[in-house]
């Protein structure tokens, strides 16, 4: 596809190489430790209880929903415990149950929560998910841009192949961002989201101009432009219904 467009792939990949850095320096979330439910009662209520200089404490979780499953955050700044392991109280109509993890002190954690076998196990144990959401993620992506591209009046093999290629790299390294440093989805997060898809919007911008040459480079702007600002926005609408 020639000597130009490879060079120019190449600098997009050194760029979304260096995103992590950025990224990171730029996305602290709060301490805490996650525990994460799929498809549990909706009225399920989890506390973590500890005991700290002769007093014994239970506090709720702070829960939130995302389409099937449901999040339930202990924020470490609340865990003053004189034992390094803390009780984990699971409720709802249907049954309840209790749970040990050990406070480690790391800065985040993520737990899964089996409700209906009651176990409790560190890290993220459903394997498949992850790979359904990043296929179902960058097909609606594909599709929307795909239209708009279209739409752009963008026939041509070489032209699609420009397209396929700069957003299998991009959407590669958003979900990436999103499978790494989620959950939780707080204001650090988003934050984190937006710089990421600053820069996928910068690669567009510049990629499609230089390597789809069908059109003139300023078409080859505007359909960056405004493909871009549509797939943001569904991409925001995607993450508020489903899982990340």
């Amino acid at each position: 596809m020639g000597r130009k467009f490879s060079a120019v792939i190449i600098a997009l990949i050194s760029v979304i190489l260096l995103l992590p850095i950025c990224v990171s320096a730029n996305s602290a979330e709060p301490p805490m430790y996650t525990i994460v439910c799929d498809n549990c009662p909706s009225d399920t209520v989890i506390y973590y209880e500890y005991d700290y200089k002769g007093e014994h404490y239970s506090i709720e979780t702070l829960k939130s929903n995302v389409a099937w499953e449901s999040y339930f955050d202990i924020f470490l700044h609340h865990l003053n415990t004189d034992s390094p392991l803390c009780n984990i109280r699971i409720e709802s109509a249907e049954k309840s149950f209790e749970q040990v993890i050990e406070h480690t002190g790391r800065y985040h954690l993520l737990y899964t929560l089996d409700f209906e076998n009651e176990t409790l196990t560190e890290g993220d144990h459903r394997q498949i998910r992850t790979p359904i959401l990043v296929v179902l993620r960058v097909t609606l992506t594909l599709i929307i841009e795909g239209v708009i591209f279209w739409t752009f009046g963008y026939r041509k093999k070489r032209s699609w192949i420009v397209f396929l290629v700069i957003n299998l790299i991009t959407q590669g390294y958003v979900n990436y961002y999103i499978s790494e440093w989620g959950p939780p989805l707080d204001n650090y997060w988003l934050l984190g989201y937006v710089f990421v898809e600053f820069f996928v919007f910068a690669a567009e911008m510049i990629v499609i101009p230089l390597a789809a040459k069908e059109h003139s480079k300023g078409k080859g702007v505007l359909f960056a432009l405004a493909a871009n600002m549509v797939s943001w926005l569904a991409g925001a609408f995607i993450i508020a219904l489903l899982p990340i």
